[in-house]
């Protein structure tokens, strides 16, 4: 790979994990909260300015990959994903990133071995895989780089239920990625 990836976990509180090129990894949180004396728009101005700051101290960023999150526990919290997505994938289309999107569940299965794994769950798989997450918006984009690069740590398969006769031997990986 001669490219960065930079994988995002969107929110106010946004996780970022960048694999630069040369194969090594920067991850931590940025906070895109505001001031009661700023306008609403100085969040997405800021995000934005990020963003340019980012690709301009790592031109080789080809690839941005970000969590695809589907449910919301609030309406604003819904609107602020939607708004920090649009400005990812408007940044990519005039930078000409490819913008990639990984479902919460698929990440997190692939990653920690269960698909509705917890905070502390994610956190955990990122200590066992070499990484100290300061937050777990920080944990969650390592963990959704991970998948990103198909660089997943070996997760010990479950054991078939005993009605399950038909199914695999514990162990054997299926052929298609999860």
């Amino acid at each position: 790979m001669t490219y960065a990836t930079l994988a995002l976990d969107l929110g106010t509180k946004t996780g970022y994990a960048l694999r630069r090129a040369t194969g090594r990894v920067e991850h931590g949180t940025v906070s895109f909260a505001i001031k009661k004396s700023e306008q609403p728009g100085k969040r997405w101005t800021n995000f934005r300015r990020w963003l340019v700051d980012l690709k301009a101290a790592n031109p080789d960023i080809r690839r941005i990959v970000v969590e695809d999150v589907r449910r919301h526990l609030g309406t604003d919290a819904a609107h602020a994903y939607g708004a920090f997505r649009a400005i990812v994938e408007m940044f990519g289309d005039h930078h000409q990133i490819e913008v990639e999107a990984i479902g919460v569940g698929t990440w997190k299965k692939r990653f920690t071995g269960n698909g509705a794994a917890k905070k502390e769950e994610v956190i955990e798989a990122c200590k066992r895989v070499g990484f100290q997450p300061q937050t777990d918006n920080d944990a969650d984009a390592i963990g959704v780089l991970f998948v990103a690069m198909d660089a997943c740590p070996v997760l010990q398969p479950s054991r078939p239920p005993k009605s399950a006769k038909h199914l695999k031997v514990a162990g054997q990986l299926p052929a298609q990625p999860f």
